[in-house]
C-alpha cells in the first residue's frame, strides 16, 4: 500500500504535462480521494447518569481488592 498526499500527487500529474494520463500503468493502481475529515469534531453532550458506571466501580474494586498471587518478595 502506497499513500500519498493529494497536494503531492496533484502537482506530480501538473508536472508531468498530461502525458501520464495515457498510461496503461494507472490501471494497475486504486487510486482513492476521500472527502477530508479535517477540523470535523462530532460531540454530544454526556449523559447526566450513566448506569452502568456503579456495577464498573464495584467491579474495579472487587479485582483491586483480590488477593495477589505473589508475595511480597514479588515473587
Amino acid at each position: 500500500m502506497c499513500r500519498i498526499q493529494k497536494s503531492v500527487l496533484e502537482r506530480f500529474f501538473e508536472q508531468s504535462g498530461g502525458w501520464l494520463g495515457g498510461l496503461v500503468l494507472w490501471a494497475r493502481f486504486l487510486i482513492s480521494w476521500p472527502r477530508s475529515t479535517q477540523g470535523t469534531r462530532f460531540f454530544t453532550d454526556p449523559n447526566e447518569d450513566w448506569p452502568a458506571l456503579d456495577s464498573f466501580k464495584d467491579r474495579i474494586a472487587e479485582i483491586l481488592d483480590a488477593p495477589t498471587l505473589m508475595d511480597k518478595n514479588w515473587s
